[in-house]
């Protein structure tokens, strides 16, 4: 140590200490009531391991009402096999090698870990004031696999999503209840199957994702933001997620491109499991559903309203100003009012109507040839 000034009234002390040891120690000490330095991260000297090198800088007056605004600190540690629990959304920090920077406004690490059991490379900032942007911050890259994504609240992707993801995250603690998540998603060695769409993309095939998800007490709320390049799929919207953080509750697509579709796609489910469907756009293909087998098992109740341009039914068969409602149940379609425009802009018009309690289909056009196309 050393002390300046001494020809003031107010003396300085500049002390600087330099240690090896475990982890835990140099945590007890930055935790120690007088500094109060890591009190808001929830970090208990006791749950962390691991060795560190430490360097230790405080500057202060040599005054008797000294108290903690007076004291400049900071510290610098080299950190070898840390394992830290709960550390973002409940996962562990395991393995880690990492370097770290702290002061009274904040603290800085960066280095490589297992988060989650996931290797990634880390970047770590907590912020001390009361009045910064945030709490925490997380700059998060590796590879997720499908018990990865799992583990990040991502439980409701895996319908969806098969395989490892090169993932790019930055998690963002805003206060002690709020969180956002958000990055972007390399595709490419996942597989990707939207089987009610009747598409899907091989490992191998070019993909990328970008997405922003709210975060409540360690629960994913809502996908706020989700877009998705991959083979002729393109599409941007949000989703809505259940209670639980696990289901999709509700979704809207203000863009959804693939194959011969052009979409705008709102939905909801129901109570009862069956999903509610608006859908709007230029133009639709339904080839893939008419030439579907049926497999007989239980089906997704439906209730749809559709408002399209052009509807292709058959490789030389098209609707036009297609618009009306269909519904189904866990069997098959009980009700359809369809009409459109078919040929030279002959009206067609479709109904299934129960009569007598017997469905029946009406076709009523005026150019029978193309309506039966």
């Amino acid at each position: 140590f050393r002390t300046f000034d001494l020809d003031t009234e107010i003396e300085l002390l500049d002390l600087e200490l330099v240690a090896t040891g475990p982890v835990a120690e140099v945590v007890g000490l930055l935790d120690h009531p007088r500094l109060d330095l890591i009190k808001g991260l929830g970090i208990k000297s006791k749950n962390i391991k691991g060795n560190a090198a430490t360097r230790l800088v405080m500057k202060f007056p040599l005054r008797k009402d000294l108290k903690f605004d007076h004291v400049d600190i900071g510290a610098a540690s080299s950190l070898r096999g840390v394992v830290l629990p709960g550390v973002a959304l409940g996962n562990d920090l395991t393995d880690g090698d990492m370097v770290l920077h702290l002061d009274k406004r904040g603290m800085d690490v960066k280095g490589t870990a297992k988060l989650g059991a996931v290797p990634t490379q880390l970047e770590w900032t907590e912020n001390f004031n009361a009045g910064a942007a945030f709490i925490s911050r997380y700059v998060i890259k590796g590879i997720a696999d499908d018990a990865a994504r799992a583990r990040f609240g991502l439980d409701f992707l895996a319908p969806y999503v098969k395989g490892p993801v090169d993932a790019d995250l930055l998690i963002t603690k805003h206060d002690a209840k709020r969180m956002t998540l958000a990055g972007a998603l390399n595709l490419k060695g996942a597989g990707l199957s939207f089987a009610d769409l009747g598409w899907r993309k091989l490992p191998g095939v070019s993909g990328l994702a970008r997405l922003r998800l709210a975060i409540e007490n360690d629960k994913a709320k809502a996908l706020e933001r989700l877009t998705i390049q991959a083979g002729d799929l393109k599409a941007a919207g949000s989703i809505t997620l259940g209670p639980e953080g696990k289901s999709i509750a509700g979704f809207e697509f203000g863009s959804l491109v693939y194959g011969g579709n052009d979409l705008r796609v709102k939905g909801h489910y129901r109570a009862d499991g069956g999903a509610v469907l608006n859908i709007v756009g230029t133009k639709g293909d339904i080839r893939y559903y008419l030439n579907k087998r049926d497999d007989g098992k239980a089906k997704l109740p439906l209730d749809i309203t559709v408002n399209l341009g052009t509807v292709r039914a058959a490789p030389d068969a098209v609707i036009s100003k297609l618009r009306g409602r269909l519904q189904r149940n866990m069997v098959d379609w009980q009700s359809l009012a369809v009409d459109g425009l078919v040929g030279k802009g002959v009206p067609l018009s479709m109904r299934i109507a129960r009569e007598k309690g017997v469905r029946k289909l009406r076709i009523m056009s005026n150019d029978a040839g193309a309506a039966l196309k």
